[in-house]
């Protein structure tokens, strides 16, 4: 086919990733953190899109891409 008849097919790699990190947190965590892993309480996780932190020593911002919000355990 040429490339003037056929849509293009576009995977958002992004999007396919964030899924899967939501996913499998909890076995993420596991095999790359096993040390604080009994530390988080995965029931209640909150996945944040897109987060600005601040760090005002420095006078610097940073973007992350997702970030996860969870209690500790006690």
């Amino acid at each position: 086919m040429e490339n003037g008849n056929r849509k293009e097919m576009r995977i958002d790699h992004d999007h396919l990733f964030k899924e899967l990190l939501q996913d499998f947190f909890e076995e993420f965590i596991l095999l790359f953190f096993p040390n604080v892993h009994e530390e988080i309480d995965f029931a209640h996780l909150k996945f944040l899109d897109k987060e600005l932190f601040n760090d005002t020593l420095r006078r610097r911002s940073k973007e992350v891409d997702m970030a996860v919000e969870n209690q500790a355990q006690r």
